[in-house]
């Protein structure tokens, strides 16, 4: 991108110089084939960004839905265990619910919560 925005000033400063008609004609033929090719470049970039933006929200969802349930699970065990035989300390479920918190806000990018 950068070799094609420097090609076009240098042709801009040349087609300055020039007196006939025709010669104009051509190096402005020329700056805006740049043009072209320069706005192309730069939507298929956008695109690009766009597409790599997509799949980086897709594995943050999954990765968000993988945590969420092995947290759950965890939660699940915690509360089962407690049930079955009153082992788990109130540290251990509080610290069960923390943990919870904690991979959300990390997931989610957010502690405000």
């Amino acid at each position: 991108m950068c070799a094609i925005n420097s090609s076009i000033a240098g042709l801009q400063r040349i087609r300055s110089g020039l007196e006939l008609a025709h010669e104009i004609d051509g190096i402005s033929q020329m700056i805006d084939q740049l043009s072209a090719k320069r706005f192309s470049l730069a939507r298929k970039q956008e695109a690009g960004q766009l597409r790599l933006q997509q799949a980086r929200d897709t594995g943050q969802e999954k990765l968000g839905l993988r945590v969420g349930k092995r947290l759950e699970q965890e939660i699940r065990n915690v509360h089962n265990q407690n049930r079955k035989n009153g082992s788990a300390t109130p540290n251990e479920i509080a610290a069960a619910g923390l943990a919870a918190y904690f991979y959300d806000a990390i997931i989610f990018d957010d502690f405000t919560r």
